[in-house]
């Protein structure tokens, strides 16, 4: 979206959810019907790169279909119960993976500065300024 944006027109294409594949059909006559629309909003334009935004989605399906096929085998070869499994421990895992990082980053900054708390400051184009606060609990 511009930075001068104040509509959301002015972001590009926004077009209410359609299956992208259909019946293992690609719907791209749809897709580019959606992406040309905006040109038809005053003061806004279609997409400008549609056989980019075409090839990309194209990509994002084929890899989403390569992993349906990976899955798929895991599950006949060990069945879903143990493939479930595994995936509960991977993202268990990575909550404590993400849970020791954020200790150890606070405990950084309560050497530092004597706090536990973790402030950020950042701010989007038109300067609308975004912050977050994460407050550390060493024992949780």
């Amino acid at each position: 979206m511009p930075p001068n944006a104040n509509h959301i027109d002015q972001e590009g294409a926004s077009f209410v959810s359609f299956k992208l594949v259909e019946d293992h059909v690609f719907q791209e006559d749809r897709l580019i019907e959606a992406l040309k629309a905006p040109g038809n909003v005053p003061g806004c334009s279609a997409a400008r790169n549609i056989s980019d935004n075409i090839a990309d989605l194209n990509a994002q399906i084929a890899s989403n279909r390569k992993g349906i096929a990976l899955i798929t085998s895991l599950i006949e070869e060990y069945s879903l119960e143990v493939v479930h499994a595994y995936m509960r421990h991977i993202q268990n895992t990575a909550e404590l993976c993400v849970r020791d990082m954020l200790k150890r980053v606070g405990g950084e900054v309560l050497k530092k500065t004597g706090q536990s708390r973790l402030v950020g400051e950042d701010f989007m184009d038109d300067g609308t300024v975004i912050k977050l606060t994460v407050d550390i609990d060493a024992e949780d």
